[in-house]
């Protein structure tokens, strides 16, 4: 199951232990410094089952089943990332890109 998982921690010293505890559910790239996209074999239940006990009672968590159409601005590693759990993305060229120099600015 291809899943994007996106969370968020009142407190800085919970967030490691919870990035890692995601990460280490399947095959991971990080797309933002919240937001992870996964694969793993759990389905979304048995997930928030056991990553909902290590969450403050401020703390946020989302679990999307990744299907649809998407496109990214971000890290080029991470693209190549998702294009290999979801397939091609929507075709976007960023308005920063500068084709000679091959990076964004």
């Amino acid at each position: 199951m291809k899943l994007v998982i996106i969370f968020e921690c009142d407190q800085s010293a919970r967030y490691e232990g919870v990035e890692a505890a995601i990460k280490a559910l399947g095959d991971w790239g990080k797309l933002t410094s919240n937001a992870i996209l996964i694969e793993t074999k759990q389905e979304i239940a048995d997930l928030m089952d056991q990553l909902q006990p290590i969450l403050g009672p401020k703390d946020h968590l989302w679990i999307f089943e990744a299907g649809a159409k998407w496109s990214s601005y971000g890290d080029p590693i991470v693209e190549d990332h998702a294009t290999a759990l979801l397939g091609s993305e929507v075709a976007y060229i960023p308005r920063d890109w500068d084709e000679g120099a091959g990076e964004r600015h």
